[in-house]
């Protein structure tokens, strides 16, 4: 009778840890069809905003967050405009971010474990100015390990943005232009614009005072704006006094400016949006000023 209990016992258990495991099964394959799903509606955002490497190469998730990284190659629907300035393959502007770690809105793209920051900003400006023939380098050296080696803290960011500013002057004499670009921190409504059926993340120039280029870089700012959308744009700030940093590296070159591209609740689509039209007006203003 013993024997047969015990027999019974262990029949009990093993049906109790194959009913576990089936159903261990089956959550984790329901998990991994929604996930699948996730996925698969994220790329199709991402076929949307015209990844063509991810469409031809037809990319693995894993993959997407370096292809990102680098630099999107966004498919761009403008069609390319006459030249009206002087081409080589020297790069003609220099796009860095002195606080290269600040985010925009990331919950789309969270199967991806992707953060999108002002430096996918930058490699977005880069890739849509190529259709106005400029020729651009992104900074891809770490300004928080250039701190972190130096024993510097995040406030002395622009100390490094500066060094590496310097370098590229160095590097590329042909340079002419420096945008820094960065993002704000207020609310979405304050940094969003709705034209037709586009949404656009606004942008604002900001300008130190406190520098002998104050003027020139005055300048600069006020023609790329001019040639913005009023509903993108939120026009020029100028800063200066005790309180602010007054200068933002202006020092160096008449043609410095810091642009802000929306703000850390807007989209990837909409940074991208932006910088189509900031591409634009860029190329406007360096036509306008050689001419």
């Amino acid at each position: 009778m013993r024997f047969k209990a015990k027999k019974k016992k262990k029949k009990r258990i093993l049906i109790f840890y194959i009913t576990i495991g089936i159903m261990s099964y089956l959550i984790t394959y329901n998990y991994l069809n929604i996930t699948k799903r996730i996925v698969k509606n994220n790329e199709k955002v991402l076929y949307k905003l015209g990844l063509n490497d991810y469409k031809i190469l037809n990319i693995k998730t894993s993959k997407i967050k370096s292809l990102l990284y680098e630099g999107l190659n966004y498919s761009l629907e403008e069609p390319r405009v006459a030249k009206s300035i002087n081409v080589n393959s020297d790069p003609q502007i220099y796009i860095y971010n002195t606080h290269q770690n600040e985010n925009y809105d990331t919950k789309l793209f969270n199967a991806y474990n992707i953060s999108y920051t002002v430096e996918t900003a930058s490699y977005l400006l880069k890739d849509n100015l190529k259709i106005y023939n400029i020729n651009s380098v992104v900074e891809t050296k770490s300004i928080s390990s250039y701190l972190n080696a130096n024993n510097l803290s995040y406030k002395d960011s622009y100390k490094a943005s500066r060094i590496f500013i310097k370098e590229a002057m160095d590097t590329y004499p042909n340079i002419k232009y420096f945008v820094d670009i960065h993002r704000d921190s207020v609310a979405k409504e304050r940094t969003t614009a709705t034209i037709g059926n586009k949404t656009y993340a606004k942008v604002l120039f900001v300008i130190g005072e406190n520098n002998p280029n104050y003027l020139k870089n005055l300048e600069l700012a006020n023609k790329i704006s001019s040639k913005i959308d009023d509903n993108i744009t939120n026009g020029i700030i100028k800063k200066s006094g005790s309180k602010v940093n007054g200068i933002y590296n202006q020092d160096l070159n008449e043609n410095i400016i810091l642009i802000e591209i929306g703000g850390k609740d807007n989209t990837i689509e909409e940074v991208n949006n932006t910088t189509k039209v900031l591409a634009k007006a860029i190329y406007e203003s360096i036509g306008d000023k050689d001419e």
